[in-house]
């Protein structure tokens, strides 16, 4: 299962616009070099110029509240750490962030052209090495599947801008919500490795159209009321530094290589042990039965017995009989409605005594 990636941006500054790249270098536990490195501290926020510490967005100025940002359009050079800012088409300023007098051409900007908004007379600060100025205090990337802004539209009956949700990686899946499967597994994209860290819930900022500055849609009510919870789109943490492109597949580990990431650290002995193993399978998977909102699949989506046997005496364990949710009905039956499977607790044989986890 291999998707390619379509789009991938980075935003310099919090709350302003994206900015497309074609290629970029990420490094282990880090973000997306650049992403989130400034942001625009409200006037009545008390904040250095330096960000060593994580602060929530409601210090800064941000779509949530201040949709007027969106008015504006962007280009950051990370070679001269220049912005430049336009609006409609027509460039208003431009300064360099790491330099006092460039700091100061930007933020009178912002003091006239947000107002009353800015709470006072805004201040550059830029994030401390290692760290963003984002919504997550830890260095993460955030990906949307295309797919599942998609099941938005069919839900609202409106178009729906995926740069509403202001994520790195964009790309594509089969179907609507599968990368919720996804959490805790690795994903493999070009040169490096990621971890897919947590769903991420999304706020009023959603609600901003990217390309008109309008709260014309509001994304986390359709979310609740269409699917129950008001998720889009997941967090990942790299684990391999490497470059990622456009166009790389994004391949996820199996079900089994989930589990392994699951076992670190897991010890113990003896058929106490061997239980707890299966307990933790049988989580795994139903936890990703859970996240599709389907609790069935088909016989044939279902991990082969050798592979079990394989991944089960591998941690000094006898494989558990294996056992799928119930068959989905004939008119769902297809590539695009399968969904995992997960060890019946209750078919466990008994467990050799004298094995332990390795």
């Amino acid at each position: 299962m291999e998707f390619p990636v379509e789009t991938i941006y980075r935003y310099p500054v919090k709350g302003l616009s994206a900015q497309a790249l074609d290629t970029v270098a990420v490094s282990e536990d880090q973000a997306i070099p650049n992403d989130r490195r400034f942001a625009l501290a409200l006037g009545s926020t008390q904040a250095d110029r330096a960000a060593t510490e994580w602060m929530s967005k409601s210090h800064f100025l941000m779509l949530q509240r201040n949709e007027k940002l969106a008015q504006l359009q962007t280009e950051f050079d990370d070679t001269t750490d220049i912005l430049t800012i336009f609006r409609n088409g027509k460039q208003v300023t431009r300064g360099k962030l790491t330099q006092a007098i460039g700091r100061t051409v930007i933020e009178d900007f912002f003091s006239a052209f947000m107002g009353d908004e800015a709470r006072g007379e805004p201040k550059i600060v830029e994030a401390a090495s290692g760290r963003t100025i984002s919504d997550h205090a830890a260095p993460v990337l955030s990906m949307i599947n295309l797919a599942s802004v998609r099941d938005i539209e069919r839900i609202t009956g409106k178009a729906v801008d995926p740069l509403r949700f202001r994520a790195n990686i964009y790309f594509d899946a089969d179907e609507p919500w599968v990368e919720f499967t996804w959490t805790d597994r690795e994903l493999a994209i070009g040169e490096a490795r990621f971890v897919v860290e947590s769903r991420i819930d999304r706020c009023a900022a959603t609600s901003v159209n990217p390309a008109t500055a309008e709260r014309d849609l509001n994304v986390v009510k359709a979310l609740q009321q269409g699917f129950g919870h008001i998720d889009c789109g997941v967090y990942l943490s790299v684990t391999k530094a490497g470059a990622i492109s456009v166009g790389d597949p994004i391949s996820p580990s199996s079900f089994f290589g989930r589990l392994r990431r699951r076992l670190t650290g897991f010890t113990g002995s003896s058929a106490g042990s061997c239980r707890e193993l299966s307990a933790l399978a049988a989580s795994t998977a139903t936890s990703d039965c859970s996240a599709t909102g389907d609790a069935s699949a088909p016989v044939s989506s279902c991990f082969s017995a050798a592979t079990s046997s394989r991944f089960f005496s591998g941690l000094g364990c006898s494989p558990p009989a294996a056992a799928c949710c119930g068959p989905l009905p004939p008119d769902r039956f297809s590539k695009r409605s399968r969904r995992p499977c997960w060890f019946a607790p209750w078919a466990l044989p008994p467990w050799p005594s004298a094995l332990a986890i390795r």
